[in-house]
């Protein structure tokens, strides 16, 4: 009796185990699909109760980590996506663990202004990447865009433009011209050619950028507000101040939707929307976008950084 009373408690532990263990699966499936719609503020609340449910096996542990570091990195929860990444770099068996944990940890590391460290991890992760997978695979490409990305930061705008047409080449041919990496690829192009203060050509690339990101991702995806944004900076920097607002305007409302009120990229809005009124006349209404962004920079950001004192000299201009 006391022999089969053992046996039937080992069971219902084990069927315990399970059941916590499908919940953590299926938390994850949903948590993952909302990453991939750009939800990110529910895919976040899904993955911490996945994570919670989580059982004893490193390489699922490694799989949820590596997901709540991305989640992480685009809610600008930096020092998260690093903790996250970290604990990846002592759990990892595979060398693609590894490569993904430098590479959110590259992001995380932009995300933060260091980008002399940001690019020091996306330079560790593309070897590993290249060696298992060659030039031309999705996770390589990545690479290439977020390098671009962080030496258009640096104001490389060379080194900038070759990576994202690096990227854009193999996009182009890999998925075709209607695919919404395509359409980041394009948009990322305007970047760099709008720091360069080639406004035309940015142009001309973020429209592209636009219209492919919208046909692929919706209306409501963080990544056609940025387009919006960037558009709108754009529009802004050629003195066309009435457009600049109507896009700026219209990636503003996605953002404080999809990423949340205090979210870096809805301060830049506030910001860009508040240079836009001013230089438009009116005064009063830039003022008032210009505040908004600077209470999320100092909160953000620091009083010392380099956006809190952009906009700190707008209001002063301003008054």
């Amino acid at each position: 009796m006391k022999i089969l009373s053992q046996i039937i408690a080992l069971l219902c532990l084990c069927l315990c185990g399970c059941g916590a263990a499908n919940r953590g699966d299926s938390l994850y499936d949903e948590a993952h699909a909302l990453f991939e719609e750009g939800k990110y503020l529910e895919a976040q609340e899904k993955m911490l109760l996945a994570y919670e449910a989580l059982g004893s096996s490193d390489q699922e542990r490694v799989t949820y980590l590596c997901l709540l570091a991305k989640i992480s990195v685009e809610l600008q929860g930096n020092d998260k996506a690093i903790e996250y990444s970290n604990k990846v770099l002592k759990l990892a068996d595979s060398d693609e663990d590894r490569a993904s944990a430098y590479n959110n940890l590259g992001r995380a590391y932009w995300n933060k202004s260091e980008y002399n460290q940001a690019i020091e991890y996306y330079e560790k992760a593309l070897p590993i990447l290249l060696k298992a997978f060659g030039p031309e695979r999705p996770k390589v490409i990545s690479l290439y865009n977020n390098l671009g990305t962080a030496y258009n930061a640096k104001r490389e705008y060379g080194k900038a433009i070759e990576y994202h047409e690096k990227a854009l080449a193999v996009r182009l041919k890999m998925l075709g011209s209607e695919h919404p990496k395509v359409g980041e690829s394009y948009n990322n192009l305007g970047a760099a050619h709008l720091k360069k203060g080639d406004h035309g050509r940015a142009i001309e690339y973020l429209e592209k950028g636009l219209l492919i990101t919208l046909k692929g991702l919706g209306s409501e995806h963080p990544r056609v507000g940025g387009s919006y944004n960037n558009l709108g900076v754009a529009h802004l920097k050629k003195g066309d101040h009435s457009r600049a607002i109507e896009y700026l305007e219209k990636g503003l409302a996605i953002d404080l939707q999809a990423l949340g009120p205090e979210h870096p990229s809805v301060s830049m809005c506030y910001y860009n929307l508040g240079v836009a009124y001013a230089k438009k006349g009116d005064k009063a209404k830039g003022m008032d976008y210009l505040i908004k962004a600077k209470t999320i920079f100092i909160k953000k950001l620091g009083p010392n950084h380099r956006d809190t004192k952009a906009v700190q000299s707008w209001i002063n201009g301003i008054k």
